[in-house]
């Protein structure tokens, strides 16, 4: 009996200056206490069945390995759109993937991935635009094709790999997932983008890599059900050492993905990964990507997730890599938001993959986009546990892990101002009882007793997200709410909204607006802003 499903969908925003995840708002603020868990030897727990993981890290394995090992069918099309005015055919973009991805993911999979494209039966469709270009080609696909690359003849900024869809059945106490279907149109399984991707900009010779095949990449690494990695918001792609978040780090293809990924892939054996069993002083030697020998160290949390640790170096595709070192991630396998009760498990592109830097000795700057890469003499504490980068042996690092204290570089305490600031805080705490916080009074205003807001969908013209304003409230009341409730000890509460929908054309907000922009004030109900207990003399005059 199929209890839920999902159509899964990978999504890549190009210019992140438009603010299409706001539906994420805080909605992840939860994950942010990945780094408090503990430390136990029993096995890791991936939610529901592992489904034939070996080591039990990843859950739905057979799944996430059914595309991503040996060849990988895809058609390419192109929708040629009203308004589209890019010169570009089907065979061109066939010829681009082959001479591009082919041997990117060759190299990232060791040799056990290859896709293969070719041009679909007559190439060219007729679509509206972006949005339905899937639907355009959907009744000339060939049988047996497993996905499709479809590509508008304009710019747009968007680009979306969907990895297809998939069931959860359940049978009994025990569940698996399955493949809803395994080729197109059945599976959904997808890549969509503008010519603008595959294009190579006038000033460069011809021939050469696009800079912007990364995005290109990125988005095929959703359709074999990678996710997004982070560094602390998962809206963010804001890590320049995975393809799957910060794609456009490096021009081209010059940086790879995480040990995680590959592993869940199938493209790292069980044999190459190591686990560290809880106790004792242990040195392990991890090696990077296209080298032979431990590619992932794996340190155990229970039933709460897990720490992989993998190498990275400037070789082959990840030439472009703005770190050499050891980077740490955070696997979450029971977040609040996928796998407890009939929430969906943490699977595929569900799966919070967060980059950690958690030494606890040095202040943590949010700034260090590669703060979670360790150089030599690194270190940190995860529970009780203790990691350090020892050396460096050509491209390999050893890497030591034990259940006691280990000297790290910058290892000692930072130091703290204790003199208060001359002429600052003497009377200026504003009400702080304590005089330790200035403006007290002015950081209270909206973090005590009701705090209304309004919810706003604002619609591209050529977007294809299913959103509206009653349906973001309610996800943000069930989970938002009570977060911060409990947070608060029940002294703040945010109340959502709905608002309505505006809409607009591409670009036309793409440098300078975002949602409050489009929204304008003359779309704004009188109230907002208003808060429950201190809002002037219109409260009780049908404003709430």
């Amino acid at each position: 009996m199929v209890v839920c499903s999902y159509d899964g969908s990978g999504f890549r925003f190009f210019r992140k200056t438009l603010l299409m995840n706001w539906i994420g708002f805080r909605l992840c603020l939860g994950l942010l206490v990945v780094a408090v868990v503990v430390l136990l030897t029993g096995p890791v727990a991936a939610d529901e069945d592992d489904q034939f993981d070996p080591l039990g890290l990843v859950a739905g394995y057979d799944l996430a390995t059914y595309y991503s090992l040996g060849e990988d069918h895809w058609e390419v099309w192109v929708c040629d759109s009203p308004d589209g005015d890019l010169d570009i055919s089907a065979s061109v973009l066939a010829e681009v993937l082959m001479l591009e991805l082919v041997p990117y993911f060759d190299w990232l999979s060791g040799g056990q991935y290859r896709p293969v494209f070719k041009v679909g039966a007559s190439g060219v469709v007729a679509a509206e635009g972006f949005a339905s270009c899937l639907d355009a080609v959907a009744d000339h696909v060939e049988a047996g094709t497993e996905g499709v690359v479809t590509v508008v003849n304009q710019e747009t900024t968007f680009a979306r790999g969907d990895p297809g869809r998939w069931w959860r059945i359940r049978s009994g106490d025990s569940s698996r997932l399955e493949l809803a279907d395994t080729s197109f149109p059945g599976n959904g399984r997808s890549v969509n983008a503008g010519g603008n991707f595959f294009s190579v900009p006038s000033d460069q010779v011809q021939g050469t890599t696009p800079p912007l095949i990364s995005i290109i990449a990125h988005e095929f690494g959703h359709t074999l059900w990678f996710p997004h990695s982070y560094r602390f918001d998962p809206g963010e792609y804001d890590n320049p050492m995975d393809v799957l978040s910060d794609a456009e780090a490096a021009p081209g293809l010059q940086v790879g993905t995480i040990a995680i990924n590959r592993y869940a892939a199938g493209w790292i054996d069980p044999e190459e990964v190591e686990v560290y069993p809880g106790e004792g002083s242990v040195r392990y030697s991890l090696a990077p990507p296209g080298v032979g020998g431990t590619q992932m160290l794996v340190l155990r949390a229970g039933e709460g997730g897990f720490m992989t640790l993998g190498a990275r170096v400037r070789k082959g595709y990840d030439s472009g890599l703005p770190k050499e070192g050891v980077e740490s991630y955070f696997i979450d396998t029971e977040t609040p938001f996928c796998g407890k009760g009939d929430h969906l498990p943490c699977f595929g592109l569900s799966r919070p993959t967060q980059a950690v830097a958690t030494n606890p000795t040095v202040p943590l700057d949010f700034h260090d986009e590669v703060g979670h890469v360790l150089e030599v003499g690194g270190g940190y504490m995860y529970g009780d546990v203790s990691v350090r980068v020892v050396e460096r042996q050509g491209d390999t690092f050893v890497v030591e892990v034990a259940d006691e204290p280990l000297d790290v570089a910058g290892g000692s305490s930072p130091p703290v101002n204790t003199v208060p600031l001359a002429g600052f805080y003497e009377g200026a705490h504003d009400a702080d009882p304590l005089g330790l916080v200035a403006g007290y009074d002015v950081t209270t205003t909206y973090t005590l007793d009701d705090d209304v807001w309004e919810v706003w969908i604002c619609k591209a013209s050529d977007g294809y997200l299913d959103l509206t304003p009653e349906n973001a409230v309610r996800l943000l009341e069930s989970e938002v709410v009570p977060y911060f409730e409990r947070l608060s000890g029940g002294r703040y509460r945010p109340v959502f909204h709905a608002g309505g929908s505006t809409e607009f054309t591409p670009n036309q907000y793409v440098e300078s607006g975002n949602c409050e922009t489009l929204v304008g004030e003359d779309h704004r109900r009188e109230n907002l802003g208003y808060r429950t207990g201190r809002c002037p003399a219109v409260c009780g005059q049908g404003h709430p």
